[in-house]
């Protein structure tokens, strides 16, 4: 059995779910097998599209620490670098993080930093909607 490591965020079930897809599309790729980007087709999975951005289910969720696990992505391509990202795209996400969609139906937006990017080819942010538990006062 190979070892794997993983963070906190995912459950060790999700972990293997993430490890297995990424070893096999290494192992297509090694082949010379067309594999496609795993933002292909965005436009139609999509839960909420807005003018310059669309919302997506995170297909390996933060799990371990949240009930709902999106993503939010530009709809023009570009790698993940803020300088990227132009005036008009910038201005809603700005929206909708401060008055919009994503201030009233998310608690947290989770950006990696390059050394934990698995796909920097595609700008994406992480939208969280942590998981919640009771603190019984002691009186």
């Amino acid at each position: 059995m190979q070892k794997i490591t993983g963070t906190k965020v995912r459950t060790p079930e999700m972990m293997r779910k993430y490890y297995e897809v990424s070893n096999e599309r290494k192992a297509a790729k090694s082949k010379g097998e067309f594999i496609p980007h795993p933002f292909a087709n965005i436009l139609n999975k999509n839960i909420i599209s807005f003018n310059y951005w669309v919302i997506i289910n995170n297909d390996f969720p933060y799990d371990a620490i949240a009930n709902v696990s999106h993503m939010i992505l530009p709809k023009r391509k570009f790698s993940f670098d803020w300088k990227l990202m132009n005036a008009v795209e910038r201005a809603e996400l700005d929206q909708l993080k401060q008055t919009g969609y994503i201030s009233k139906n998310y608690d947290v937006i989770w950006e990696n930093l390059p050394i934990g990017q698995t796909i920097p080819g595609r700008f994406h942010l992480h939208l969280l909607k942590l998981k919640r538990y009771e603190i019984k006062k002691e009186s």
